[in-house]
């Protein structure tokens, strides 16, 4: 089933999103490092995939390093309960699935519509205009009138057509906006927020701030993601005292 740009990256957030949420049934050493791992996939994908999808030079044969840790990791795990046992499989499923947004992401970042069809969409237009013109050819201001809200009409499914065109270029492209949300530490980094002991990487911060500032100026998700962070950031930074 192939996606849409948006549905794929929410998807995809949504299975990372459930993996660090079962990964708490193993408090401790797995925990923080499944988390790890996830929180090193959204900035590596942040950083790094986004231009590349922009530049239509994203591989789907190519298994982010941190997923494939977080795959073995989980496959390691020794469950002691039933209730481990269940949370084990679903975060190996969760994982799949994100991969397998993955996979569609990229895929639709490198579609766009074909020329031929654009071809055919402006031959029709304008025969349609002709026709109208010719129909209303006793009346200017009706045939203005008439091909005006045409035009309009055209206007409205090219820019509909071009916004799933390439949907990873542009000024209206996808952002990774729900990625940023699956963890709250990684938005503050974002966000130029005090980050927590275990990100603490300079580098990497100013570049997930450069990302968010170059997706942010033609995207809509920021505005959603700094209300989130509003609400999540405070319980999971440490307090001041």
């Amino acid at each position: 089933m192939t996606l849409s740009g948006p549905t794929a990256v929410n998807h995809e957030a949504g299975e990372l999103g459930s993996v660090v949420s079962l990964a708490a049934s193993f408090p401790g050493e797995p925990e923080d490092r499944m988390r790890t791992l996830i929180r090193r996939y959204i900035e590596e994908t942040t950083i790094a995939e986004w231009p590349m999808m922009a530049r239509h030079s994203a591989k789907t044969n190519v298994t982010p390093l941190a997923l494939a840790e977080a795959m073995q990791l989980t496959l390691t795990l020794t469950p002691q309960t039933r209730g481990q046992e269940v949370a084990q499989r679903q975060i190996a499923t969760a994982l799949e699935n994100a991969l397998e947004a993955r996979r569609q992401r990229i895929i639709i970042s490198q579609s766009q519509v074909n020329p031929v069809k654009w071809s055919c969409m402006a031959v029709q237009a304008i025969c349609t205009l002709i026709a109208i013109a010719m129909v209303h050819s006793d009346s200017r201001r009706t045939s203005a009138i008439a091909m005006g809200l045409f035009a309009t009409g055209v206007a409205v499914s090219v820019l509909l057509i071009v916004s799933h065109n390439r949907p990873f270029t542009g000024d209206i492209s996808v952002g990774p906006g729900p990625l940023l949300q699956v963890e709250p530490e990684t938005l503050a980094r974002a966000k130029g927020r005090p980050a927590l002991p275990c990100c603490s990487d300079k580098r990497v911060t100013q570049d997930l701030r450069n990302a968010v500032e170059h997706f942010g100026r033609g995207a809509q998700w920021r505005r959603q993601a700094d209300r989130v962070a509003d609400r999540r950031i405070g319980t999971a930074r440490p307090d001041a005292g």
